[in-house]
């Protein structure tokens, strides 16, 4: 049965026990993939007597309900702005970009399915009314678990916020790779989960090798579509194994970010740390400190700190490169920006952050 169908034995049973019972969340058990459930479980609140009612509604038309003391129904949201049935919502669900590929992807049943007020903020936005939540997730928390999430309001049926974590814990490669060499394959799977996300940053961590090398054996390529308002990263290993991971893109980078959108440069990873090396502040840092918890950057310039002449920061595409050195009473690190087409280095940043 939908909540609406299961709603009206609950309005029956709570008019028995209070005259004042409060609708507030609801949640639903034994889901369906179309949103349908063997029970719904609605929760009531009576500001009179400061109880909590909660209401199970089996498919049957069964009703058992319980009760429990607390501080003050007052503070309890009522649910009342709601109109989308739990049918309608998982069908909104399914249309979204991110949410429906990783279903097709996993063939996995809903997890979990709930109605409740929401009062958060969720990438730069506030969500403050009635919505559904729609959860997906498989495999232990030791087994690579996949996710994704959504919420819809529950009037008007817009996406408020979506997720979807798909195989995001990608083991890195043996072998080094570069970002120009794996970008095609993050591109590949963009085209299939968003085709208009605009590329606006690529970034890896150095590992050590099997010689103790630093070595770039894992790349992330972000990714940022004003049109679905999307935040998609995808992850690419030497072996050309993909994992990616979606969410709602924050409302700054949208506002900031699309607008330069990386579609070429020159210089390739490998070519930028070896042009970092010829720096004596950024070589002799390494050649004190080596590599610990260090990344190679490609992004554009939007704003204009650090000064530097000549440079407009308006998109310019540069690398960046940062070494770390935890020391035991401060955090010391090497910042190198350069151009991503010439290799001019822009400014080199050394300073040191206690803890």
């Amino acid at each position: 049965m939908t909540a609406f169908e299961g709603k009206e034995y609950a309005d029956e049973r709570i008019s028995l026990l209070c005259q004042d019972g409060a609708l507030v969340s609801l949640k639903g058990r034994a889901i369906a993939n179309d949103g349908r459930c063997s029970q719904w479980v609605f929760e009531y609140v009576s500001a009179s007597n400061n109880k909590s009612y909660e209401i199970s509604v089996y498919e049957n038309g069964t009703a058992v309900s319980t009760s429990r003391d607390i501080d003050d129904g007052r503070l309890s949201v009522e649910i009342t702005d709601w109109v989308l049935d739990s049918t309608d919502a998982f069908g909104l669900a399914k249309e979204d970009i991110i949410f429906s590929r990783f279903r097709s992807e996993n063939l996995e049943s809903i997890s979990d399915i709930y109605l409740r007020h929401l009062d958060m903020n969720v990438s730069g936005y506030h969500i403050n009314q009635a919505a559904w939540f729609i959860g997906l997730w498989s495999g232990g928390f030791m087994d690579n678990p996949k996710s994704a999430e959504i919420y819809i309001d529950a009037k008007t049926g817009e996406v408020l916020h979506a997720d979807a974590n798909l195989n995001y814990n990608l083991e890195p490669s043996k072998k080094e790779s570069t970002a120009i060499e794996l970008k095609p394959v993050a591109d590949k799977v963009i085209a299939s989960l968003d085709p208009d996300a605009v590329f606006i940053q690529a970034r890896a961590s150095f590992h050590n090798d099997a010689e103790g090398n630093p070595s770039l054996p894992l790349w992330s390529y972000h990714y940022l579509s004003p049109l679905t308002r999307k935040s998609i990263e995808v992850r690419v290993n030497s072996e050309k194994q993909t994992a990616w991971l979606a969410g709602d893109a924050d409302y700054n980078d949208l506002l900031n970010r699309t607008e330069f959108e990386i579609k070429e440069w020159v210089l390739d990873s490998d070519e930028a740390y070896s042009v970092a090396c010829t720096n004596s502040t950024f070589s002799s840092f390494v050649s004190e400190y080596g590599h610990n918890d260090d990344y190679v950057m490609l992004e554009t310039l939007y704003y204009q700190y650090p000064y530097h002449p000549g440079l407009e920061y308006g998109g310019e595409i540069v690398w960046c490169v940062e070494i770390h050195a935890d020391l035991m009473s401060s955090t010391k690190l090497v910042r190198l920006t350069m151009d991503a087409d010439t290799g001019e280095i822009y400014w080199v940043t050394h300073y040191e952050i206690d803890p």
